[in-house]
């Protein structure tokens, strides 16, 4: 997969190349060709921002009051203390 960035100085475009683990992997600027295909500050910015986002999926799906899941949870917990309370 490849992915557009846009240039922060310049109204140049590169071109990330995104393996099947989502990270990047190859970078068209010329920052990357010159360090001899080391990471670019493009790659380093993109997989860092990857990271953040796996880590806020991850705690959104366990703290997100309005899953379904937690929902139920709460539904469950509310009838069984009815039912023990003979309501």
């Amino acid at each position: 997969m490849t992915k557009t960035i846009a240039s922060e100085t310049s109204n140049t475009r590169y071109f990330l190349t995104i393996d099947e683990h989502n990270h990047a992997v190859d970078c068209t600027c010329k920052d990357h060709y010159f360090r001899h295909n080391r990471s670019c500050k493009h790659m380093t910015a993109f997989n860092s921002q990857l990271v953040k986002v796996i880590a806020f999926a991850s705690l959104k799906a366990q703290y997100d009051m309005r899953s379904q899941t937690v929902r139920d949870a709460k539904r469950t917990a509310t009838l069984n203390y009815e039912l023990s309370m003979g309501l």
